[in-house]
């Protein structure tokens, strides 16, 4: 089990550098290799891996973004304009501090995640599995994600078609329900990421990198600690809000300070703890609340695991599959911050090269995936490529409203549950 552990997280640093360093790949790419590898994984394996790339994704990010002036990751869209103010010299110095403020942020928030997963498992927390208790849940989570929407009734319209098309062998819903559900028949998850998230995504990335390329050394400065520390407990708390978690943490780190460098640092070092708070409610109360965790839930429910069953199974050593996961994710961090701060120009050179053939590598890519889902899709390939038009017209008709598809992914994944959760409380209760 070892090897595979190690195996996996050099697997996830790779992957979560290309991604990084790539913007033209959205940070859940890498996360949804694992619908097609997860049955030859074991669980600490794929936790390992699904960790390593989506924190990786995000600290190589900033790389992408000072040094090229592209965005290596959407939470550093909020200080693009600031780069190309910076000089080379700046820009250097800016490689080394949001290096430390990202590691920072992540190894501390990743202490604190264990800290709050392990006493959860420790304390009585059963009835948060009731039936009222879970609804209330899940109406929370879809109502907090039309509160932080800009565009409220397309959020609504979304959730509504995610649960409408979610329920499965439920008897107790009206036929007409399953005459709607019909027009479906087929669809996968994966499929419906592919359409509404990575294709739109992918395509419609326009991106030009000049050929003129500038020496970049990691230049050591005095750090602003009180930005660093601030900004990561900023990012943990944002990573607890549904939807775009890096995002809203970047946002609100990068409007806290006023100095122009420091907003930069800051907003590198929040989104790097917001990444990995976002995966707490996953892991205490299996509620996923942003892309990369519905994807991580979508590959438990095709195991058939829970997730808040098994992360605090004996593994290895004495050691819980939690701790396997997180202690590896340490290992992770250290290693990016490492690479991070060495060979540079070898990466601003692969991001060069890179966009060079974006467009042919963005076709493979898209082929690729879309190949291993028609391995296991119970859909004729006619009717495959019908439903996939169908969620990629969708996912750029929301793209073009600037609203997010994470409430429809959701209510995809776990409209079943809350179906029944209500069926249940209605027969139950009143």
């Amino acid at each position: 089990m070892v090897v595979e552990l190690l195996v996996a997280l050099v697997l996830g640093i790779g992957i979560g550098i290309f991604t990084g360093l790539l913007p033209a790949l959205p940070v859940y790419t890498g996360p949804f290799l694992l619908y097609q590898f997860h049955t030859s994984m074991g669980i600490e394996a794929l936790l390992v891996f699904w960790l390593s790339v989506y924190v990786g994704s995000q600290f190589f990010g900033s790389i992408a973004c000072i040094t090229t002036g592209i965005p290596g990751e959407e939470s550093s869209l909020v200080y693009i304009n600031d780069i190309q103010k910076y000089t080379l010299s700046e820009r250097n110095s800016l490689l080394y501090t949001t290096a430390v403020g990202s590691a920072v942020a992540g190894l501390l928030a990743t202490v604190l995640a264990w800290i709050i997963l392990t006493l959860g498992n420790n304390l009585d927390m059963g009835w948060l599995f009731g039936l009222k208790v879970q609804l209330v849940l899940f109406t929370l989570i879809l109502a907090s994600f039309v509160f932080v929407s800009e565009r409220k009734w397309v959020t609504l319209a979304l959730i509504a078609f995610g649960v409408s098309i979610a329920p499965q062998s439920n008897y107790a819903l009206p036929p007409a329900w399953y005459d709607f559900q019909y027009l479906f028949q087929g669809y996968t998850f994966y499929m419906v990421i592919l359409g509404t998230m990575i294709i739109p995504t992918l395509f419609s990335y326009t991106v030009q990198v000049t050929d003129k390329l500038e020496e970049y050394t990691v230049t050591y400065e005095k750090l602003n600690w009180t930005t660093i520390i601030k900004s990561s407990w900023l990012g943990f708390f944002a990573g607890l809000v549904p939807g775009p978690s890096a995002s809203v943490g970047s946002i609100l780190a990068y409007r806290s300070t006023r100095d122009s460098e420091q907003k930069i640092i800051a907003a590198e070092t929040a989104n790097n703890s917001a990444v990995i708070a976002s995966t707490i409610p996953f892991f205490l109360l299996a509620l996923p609340i942003n892309q990369n965790t519905i994807i991580m839930s979508g590959v438990m429910d095709i195991n058939g695991d829970l997730i808040t069953e098994v992360i605090h199974e004996a593994s290895l050593w004495g050691l819980t599959i939690l701790d396997w996961a997180l202690s590896l994710l340490l290992v992770a961090i250290s290693i990016y911050y490492i690479l991070s701060t060495r060979l540079i120009n070898v990466y601003v050179q692969l991001i060069v090269l890179l966009h060079k053939r974006i467009r042919l590598i963005l076709v493979a890519i898209i082929l690729s995936l879309i190949y291993l889902d028609m391995q296991t899709a119970e859909v004729t390939v006619a009717g495959y490529f019908l439903l996939l038009s169908f969620f990629t017209l969708v996912g750029y008709v929301i793209k073009k409203l600037r609203a997010s598809p994470v409430p429809m992914m959701f209510a995809i994944l776990l409209g079943n549950k809350l179906v029944w959760s209500i069926i249940q409380v209605k027969e139950i209760y009143l």
